[in-house]
């Protein structure tokens, strides 16, 4: 017998092919429903299905038609974002249906930024969540910006007044209330 540990508890998972199928039934783990405010159990299958509920949301998107966001499959499914990554960490199936989520959210947000459906610099701002190359492009960019600005000295400009040549005269410039003369 193999044994299955999660962060709740510890599971016996049959070895024999006769209980393969009751094993993929059997609760390996429970998580906190906010919409029935009660727990519910986590089998094989569940994340099976979840993984691939994962992906065609990614492919998809949600009833609005677009996947957006990463939080809005969770919260639908009424799992806080603490229980899904928690999933995600302990269930290989369902890491790899997030990363490829992450990465169709990251194209689908770079191309409505692109066509000018979402606003560029919001999507700029949060680019970083959904992909790995945007990250690193945002931890180069910020390192270079406090290399620069670790750099910079105090420069002083000194203006030194035009000579007068007499050519221009100084003109007075009238104002509703009062007179103003310009400087010499």
């Amino acid at each position: 017998m193999e044994k299955a540990v999660t962060a709740h508890s510890i599971t016996t998972v049959p070895d024999s092919k006769k209980n393969q199928t009751s094993a993929k039934r059997r609760a390996y783990d429970d998580y906190f429903c906010v919409f029935s405010f009660s727990k519910k159990p986590i089998s094989e299958g569940f994340i099976n299905d979840m993984s691939s509920r994962l992906i065609d949301f990614a492919n998809n998107g949600d009833k609005n038609g677009e996947a957006f966001r990463i939080n809005d499959f969770f919260d639908a499914m009424g799992m806080s974002r603490g229980e899904f990554y928690r999933l995600v960490g302990i269930w290989p199936q369902l890491k790899s249906a997030h990363e490829y989520a992450l990465s169709r959210i990251a194209s689908n947000r770079e191309r409505g930024a692109a066509t000018r459906k979402y606003e560029a610099s919001t999507i700029k701002s949060t680019i970083g969540f959904y992909c790995d190359i945007s990250r690193e492009e945002q931890k180069r960019l910020a390192a270079l910006r406090e290399e620069t600005e670790s750099s910079h000295e105090n420069i002083q400009f000194v203006l030194i007044p035009a000579p007068k040549t007499g050519k221009v005269k100084p003109k007075k410039l009238k104002v509703a209330h009062e007179n103003i003369q310009a400087p010499e």
